[in-house]
């Protein structure tokens, strides 16, 4: 593909790729990647462990389309434990569901002064969203 500038741009497709056949030189791909993450935290200090889920998915352009495209999306949730909370850092200290422990520093002054509300024990529900979106048009 030729990218901004004319610049190429390499990309490397799977098997589930389809009706390629239908590109042609000078045709138009247009690929957007959407990045997203939501954090609910969960006031029952009873959750348990930390957990972690992932899904993903491929919507297809129909088979009577003549542009070839599509999206694909991969969605991670995970549960974190507070673990330690440090007023005067302003730090977190989360454990993941391996066990692992990481300490965040919360940096904007509205959330540090919401940090005293929290509590060790409460679940943080951390939601990473991926979208991959492919659309074509011939040229014309």
């Amino acid at each position: 593909l030729e990218g901004a500038g004319g610049k190429p741009v390499h990309v490397q497709l799977s098997d589930q790729a389809k009706d390629l056949g239908h590109l042609k030189v000078g045709d138009q791909v247009k690929v957007t990647v959407t990045h997203s993450v939501v954090a609910v935290l969960d006031t029952d200090v009873e959750k348990g462990k930390p957990d972690s889920s992932e899904a993903s998915g491929v919507v297809r352009a129909t088979a009577d389309n003549p542009n070839p495209g599509g999206a694909a999306y991969r969605q991670v949730q995970v549960q974190l434990k507070i673990t330690a909370i440090d007023l005067k850092k302003n730090q977190l200290t989360f454990e993941g569901p391996a066990g692992n422990k990481k300490v965040v520093s919360v940096e904007k002054p509205e959330v540090q002064q919401r940090l005293k509300d929290l509590k060790v024990g409460q679940s943080v529900l951390v939601t990473y969203t991926d979208i991959l979106q492919v659309s074509t048009a011939h040229e014309g």
